[in-house]
């Protein structure tokens, strides 16, 4: 998909909604039409039950390939483990088969202008309305907040239901649709301009009085949250991987083009044929190489579900390693180009400016 990166790239953003380059309508049709969205997803709500590793594998290709596509589709998995975990029976049947099918994304709509990694910060609340919530509040940096190719959005909105700190957080499920059908009160302000990742609209949200449901018990928001969480960021670790990969992939398919030089018999050398550079390379394999094998094994003992003290120790170690990796190599790359490394034709300097967020979110 890498040469289409550049047609997808313009976002329209009008009356609080966001329409994205006509491409990303066919890509997505062929994307729901292979049965990528429900891979984990159980059998009997649409999905193909494959396990977290294969998730995994191609999670890593996706982001490879289009990273700005794959934040707008990555956290359906998330989504779908965490209603399968909380979820009531009503809210399963409801959500699942439309997320399994792709006719609906989702999105995890924790910060606000106030509140980053401090959550005990939050201020959008939620207020009980008969059987359902309103949810009233700020959000940002929202991940395809809006879209124009699924028929539905489906919100994970952190609220406060109390002023008793975190253990007054609950988790919500807030559709860009009510149950009669009509829109419900979710709007974008706002489309951020980012340094990467073009493609994929980072959004501002408003939710004025929205209709949601509750998941989970109230106030114990952070555990339903964490579960989709820790999901997100292995999903995280495996775009450091990718990038790391693409890197590598570009700077070696130069190097072996490139003539620079001359060997000691006097013939001219390739770029690869520079001790220094093989060393380069070698090193991006490296980083590649080593950060799949540990998201791998994280994605195992997830898989497992008995294993979450291996769990916790690797998430957070997969996830700064592996970014880190992926920024290191997309560097590294960049010099073994040289100067056509700094031009958008090859295409590393996306590579560059797509994996520094990496080590930033989640």
């Amino acid at each position: 998909m890498t040469p289409f990166v550049a047609p997808l790239d313009d976002i329209l953003f009008s009356l609080h909604h966001v329409a994205r380059a006509p491409l990303i309508a066919a890509w997505d049709t062929a994307y729901c039409d292979q049965g990528w969205p429900g891979l984990t997803a159980p059998g009997e709500f649409g999905g193909q039950a494959q396990d977290a590793l294969i998730l995994a594998m191609t999670s890593e290709i996706f982001s490879g390939a289009n990273h700005s596509m794959q934040m707008v589709t990555g956290l359906v998995p998330g989504a779908i483990r965490t209603l399968l975990k909380f979820g009531t029976d009503a809210q399963k049947d409801r959500f699942l088969p439309s997320l399994a099918s792709g006719e609906t994304i989702a999105t995890m709509c924790l910060t606000e202008p106030s509140a980053g990694s401090d959550l005990s910060r939050i201020t959008c609340r939620a207020v009980p309305d008969g059987a359902q919530w309103q949810i009233s509040g700020e959000k940002i940096f929202i991940s395809g907040g809006d879209q124009d190719i699924s028929d539905e959005i489906l919100h994970l909105v952190l609220a406060r239901t109390s002023d008793n700190g975190v253990k007054g957080l609950s988790l919500f499920l807030c559709p860009s649709t009510k149950t009669d059908g009509t829109r419900n009160a979710v709007k974008v302000t706002r489309i951020e301009e980012k340094m990467g990742l073009h493609a994929s609209p980072t959004c501002q949200m408003l939710f004025d009085g929205a209709e949601a449901e509750l998941i989970g018990e109230e106030g114990h928001g952070l555990a339903a949250m964490f579960t989709m969480m820790n999901h997100a960021r292995g999903d995280v670790a495996l775009q450091g991987v990718a990038h790391a990969a693409r890197a590598y992939q570009i700077a070696a398919a130069y190097a072996v083009d490139r003539v620079q030089g001359r060997l000691s018999d006097g013939s001219p050398a390739r770029l690869d044929q520079h001790a220094d550079v093989r060393r380069i390379l070698d090193v991006m394999d490296r980083y590649a190489l080593f950060g799949r094998a540990m998201t791998h094994m994280a994605f195992v003992a997830m898989e497992l579900g008995d294993q979450g003290a291996l769990v916790e120790f690797l998430t957070p170690l997969i996830k700064v390693f592996c970014t880190e990796a992926g920024m290191r190599s997309a560097e590294l790359g960049i010099q073994v180009l040289g100067g056509y490394g700094f031009l958008r034709e090859y295409r590393i300097e996306q590579t560059y400016r797509d994996a520094r967020i990496t080590a930033i979110y989640e």
